[in-house]
């Protein structure tokens, strides 16, 4: 019992540094739904994608809004993180979703193509933001494609020497063609599965 009693103390107190570590770095921005407790503690085990999609009137017809917002906790410090998280051309090497990873440096966009079971069709993605190398915010952009014009920051921070990742972005535009659970889906999927991968590999 008395074990029991001293392990339950221990899950406590690490609960409690855990909630207070999120709540002195984490964005004034965020929603509240990372101030929930238990999703706090799921984003300190794995990446959390949340992305809404409705039916919206863009330019006088039909069009698309998302609501997108995913957050999650490296293994290792920023410094180690950034180190290859930072060369997205390299991403094709470690996603098995992308057919081709490119950036350039001159302009700061990141292309990629990527071909998933998901949807029927090969996708390319081009979209402008910095290399990050360092914690702090930067603004990316959507240039071309089925989510063209959508904007959004990715804050970096240190978190218990971790690396703390937080991406907000909210869109509205054409409608994609795509159904709105079927575009949930593929961002959830994709966003999750990519960070996973992308932090398991980035971690030595």
């Amino acid at each position: 019992m008395k074990v029991m009693s001293h392990n339950l103390l221990i899950m406590t107190f690490v609960f409690l540094v855990v909630k207070s570590s999120f709540a002195e770095v984490l964005p004034l921005t965020l929603p509240e739904a990372v101030k929930n407790p238990s999703i706090q503690k799921s984003i300190y085990e794995e990446p959390f994608v949340s992305a809404t999609v409705s039916d919206a009137i863009f330019q006088g017809k039909k069009g698309q809004a998302m609501d997108f917002w995913a957050a999650g906790l490296h293994p290792k410090s920023c410094r180690i993180a950034l180190r290859k998280l930072s060369r997205y051309e390299d991403y094709k090497d470690y996603l098995s979703f992308l057919e081709l990873s490119a950036y350039d440096d001159a302009n700061q966009l990141i292309y990629f193509r990527i071909s998933t079971p998901i949807f029927p069709i090969k996708l390319g993605l081009r979209f402008q933001i910095p290399r990050i190398t360092t914690p702090g915010v930067y603004p990316f952009q959507f240039k071309e494609g089925f989510l063209k014009d959508l904007k959004g920051n990715i804050h970096v921070s240190e978190i218990d020497q971790r690396c703390f990742f937080y991406i907000k972005s909210d869109w509205r535009g054409v409608h994609s063609g795509f159904a709105n659970t079927l575009l949930e889906f593929f961002s959830k999927t994709i966003i999750k599965l990519g960070a996973e991968k992308l932090f398991r590999v980035t971690s030595f």
